[in-house]
């Protein structure tokens, strides 16, 4: 398992929700994984109880989210 993951999609695809379901369908993360997701600004911040939000930061053009996996949440 994994407990720092960078993920920076291709922009306008609407890939964020999607890979973040696949990467729980798939086990990937440790118990407490910190994501760092990258996207255009314009991506409404992730909505999910399998994960805490630690910052949601605009930079231009560029939306950072930091998230924390929260493993007692069921899939």
């Amino acid at each position: 398992t994994y407990n720092l993951f960078f993920l920076d999609p291709p922009y306008h695809k609407g890939l964020i929700e999607l890979t973040l379901n696949n990467i729980l369908s798939q086990h990937a993360l440790d118990k407490s994984a910190i994501l760092v997701c990258e996207s255009e600004r314009e991506v409404q911040p992730v909505q999910s109880d399998a994960f805490k939000s630690l910052s949601d930061k605009i930079y231009g053009e560029i939306r950072i989210q930091i998230l924390r996996y929260n493993a007692n949440t069921p899939e």
